[in-house]
């Protein structure tokens, strides 16, 4: 098996920030291969990044995130 180049995926995803992650979580659970492209760097502080509502919330507990405050998360 030969390794892929950066840009030689089934779907390109530019700027992977909350939404374009999550389309390439479900397009790669599609088993579709997926790069995400993004020019700032991430964990960037974003003021919008700071609240989620609570059907965000469900969707990351559906992908499997726990969102515990051990892990960073807070109420």
């Amino acid at each position: 098996m030969r390794a892929r180049a950066a840009d030689d995926a089934d779907v390109i995803v530019v700027w992977a920030g909350p939404g374009g992650s999550s389309a390439a979580y479900h397009l790669a659970r599609a088993y579709l291969t997926c790069s995400c492209w993004r020019r700032a760097p991430f964990l960037r502080e974003k003021v919008c990044g700071d609240g989620l509502t609570p059907r965000a919330v469900k969707q990351l507990v559906g992908m499997g995130i726990t969102l515990e405050p051990a892990d960073g998360w807070f109420p």
